[in-house]
């Protein structure tokens, strides 16, 4: 499915958008996940503070990470960024999980604000 006409594996920049598609998929899900449990565990009383903090939680760290992302481009190989960035971003969702499974505001607030870092360092 992903071969081309000559039947090769597509080249390391075709990864690189798959892996960016699943990174932004991952976290625009987590956030209508956070919403919609946050929502549903506060029992309506208030889902629009829910989805503002929301929206500011998910788009806080690409205005203060985008530039170190740029930097760290320059200085490292993206293929070692990019390997780290998932790594962590593997960490955040158990935070995440974590959150869900305690309930806990802070925790699916900290792994959606780590997830978004993250994707900005990459990005």
């Amino acid at each position: 499915i992903f071969r081309n006409k000559e039947n090769k594996l597509p080249s390391s920049f075709a990864w690189l958008n798959i892996s960016q598609f699943f990174g932004a998929l991952n976290d625009n899900l987590f956030k209508l996940l956070l919403i919609f449990f946050l929502a549903q565990e506060r029992g309506n009383e208030e889902p629009t503070g829910i989805i503002a903090a929301a929206a500011v939680t998910f788009v806080l760290p690409f205005i203060l990470f985008s530039h170190a992302g740029g930097v760290l481009a320059d200085r490292f190989s993206k293929q070692i960024i990019f390997a780290a960035g998932r790594g962590l971003e593997i960490a955040a969702m158990l935070v995440g999980c974590a959150g869900i499974y305690l309930a806990s505001p802070f925790l699916l607030f900290s792994a959606l604000f780590l997830t978004c870092s993250f994707s900005a360092l990459t990005s």
